[in-house]
């Protein structure tokens, strides 16, 4: 079993670098404005990172490395993860699509640790402090940008 605040971390690692890949991949007329909003998720989502690797060594447990956050994803059987292809192009629906699917996940870890009476009140306050924010900024305006 996965740790959670490591499990949470791997979330954030490479959902992180995938909004950075969907800012590099996405194409048609709606390049710019795709462009910058993923640009935006992606430094929000570096700013939690560090808040949850700091979490992480706070509560003794290693911060994880992208290799280490990839093989925790392929191992978890709990939840559907969505990994960019640097490979190919997106549409603006497609990256939009592909943050829900990311942000939903994110709900859902984040929920799921909160939830772990293990972790310090404090602690789980300030991670449900990003997970209202994922919902309201993220998830709200992502799908009215959907609509």
């Amino acid at each position: 079993m996965f740790n959670p605040i490591q499990r949470l971390l791997s979330v954030l690692v490479v959902y992180a670098h995938n909004m950075k890949v969907l800012h590099w991949k996405v194409t048609g007329t709606d390049f710019d404005p795709t462009h910058s909003v993923f640009d935006e998720y992606a430094k929000k989502l570096n700013e939690f990172v560090d808040e949850v690797a700091e979490i992480c060594i706070q509560l003794n447990t290693n911060p994880v490395s992208y290799s280490y956050a990839l093989d925790v994803l392929e191992k978890d059987s709990l939840f559907k993860y969505f990994i960019a292809d640097a490979d190919r192009n997106y549409t603006s629906k497609e990256a939009f699509e592909a943050a829900n699917v990311m942000f939903d996940t994110i709900i859902a870890v984040y929920e799921m640790v909160n939830k772990n009476q293990a972790i310090p009140e404090d602690i789980r306050n300030k991670l449900q402090e990003h997970s209202y924010f994922v919902r309201k900024e993220f998830m709200y305006k992502n799908k009215m940008r959907l609509t």
